[in-house]
């Protein structure tokens, strides 16, 4: 597999990545066994960047991707702390995959953040350096 650098950071990535979509149930039901299975075999092919997002069956796919990683031993890189926008005062782009009951419920919670003094992009920041499963977290 190619591996490419990514920018200046030293990083080299597989040039083809791994969508986690099915991981969430979005072609049908895959068990953690057959995910681990799926993500050995993906890094015995040289595969090294993983995606997933919360909109691949509401979680699911981190949380069976997760599983699979921290049973190989690998670290995980939280690329989307604020949730593309979601946890921030000024909310999410027009395009963004949400839910209109879901960007509602963030923008009433940045605003209840808003109202006690606080920055939600601040509390969502802090929650995801707190979380000892994630290696690392990109700042938007």
């Amino acid at each position: 597999m190619e591996l490419r650098p990514l920018g200046n950071t030293g990083l080299k990535l597989s040039c083809v990545g791994f969508g986690g979509s099915p991981f969430g149930s979005v072609y049908g039901s895959v068990s953690d066994e057959e995910a681990i299975d799926t993500v050995r075999e993906a890094f015995k092919l040289g595969i090294n960047f993983f995606d997933t997002s919360p909109y691949y069956g509401g979680t699911l796919s981190e949380k069976v991707l997760g599983k699979a990683l921290k049973a190989m031993g690998v670290g995980v890189i939280s690329a989307s702390p604020l949730s593309m926008g979601l946890l921030t005062e000024s909310g999410p782009p027009e395009w963004h995959p949400a839910s209109a009951e879901l960007q509602a419920a963030c923008q009433a919670a940045a605003a209840f953040c808003k109202k006690k003094g606080k920055d939600i992009s601040k509390l969502a920041l802090q929650y995801s350096l707190c979380n000892k499963d994630t290696s690392t977290t990109l700042w938007e």
